[in-house]
């Protein structure tokens, strides 16, 4: 990390990052199993600091105008690749103890592949308030205010491509 240059703008950045409250959004999920059996489990979904700018950074426009344009548009396939991203970024478990939130491919595709995120995407997918209430849950406004002002200035490099690319 370098002190020269845009130094203030970007401790700026940091700082709001440093003393910004950890936000958990926890759902609370009813579902019948594949043996028929129903289930109601609490489900976890954070997104990271992390996460966020690399949401902010990842396209030609912000996380916020993308979100913004499908929206406007009603772009329904743009609406549901949104939600499966945030749900399989988000996702995760929480320790018992607080101090860590686990993410990691397995953890999702063993939600993704069961009856729980089924329900949940259904709901999100069908009802306007959850799926406004869902991001507005695992992402704090001020964090994607701040990253908008990273990207349109330029401080952050771009993040690294994917492994698929």
């Amino acid at each position: 990390y370098s002190s020269r240059g845009n130094d203030s703008k970007t401790s700026l950045v940091f700082a709001i990052f440093y003393t910004q409250k950890i936000k958990m959004l926890k759902r609370t999920i009813t579902f019948t199993d594949y043996n028929g059996v129903r289930h109601t489990e609490d489900h976890h979904f954070h997104l990271s600091k992390v996460d966020l700018v690399r949401l902010e950074v990842a396209g030609e426009k912000s996380f916020a105008e993308y979100l913004q344009d499908i929206v406007k548009t009603e772009d329904r396939k743009g609406l549901i690749e949104i939600f499966e991203k945030l749900i399989q970024l988000s996702y995760g478990k929480r320790s018992d103890d607080g101090l860590n939130f686990y993410k990691t491919p397995e953890i999702t595709q063993a939600f993704i592949s069961s009856p729980a995120y089924e329900e949940m995407f259904m709901q999100l997918a069908t009802d306007a308030d959850a799926a406004s209430a869902f991001i507005n849950g695992v992402m704090p406004a001020d964090m994607l205010e701040e990253g908008r002002k990273l990207q349109a200035s330029r401080q952050l490099p771009p993040p690294p491509p994917s492994p698929a690319q």
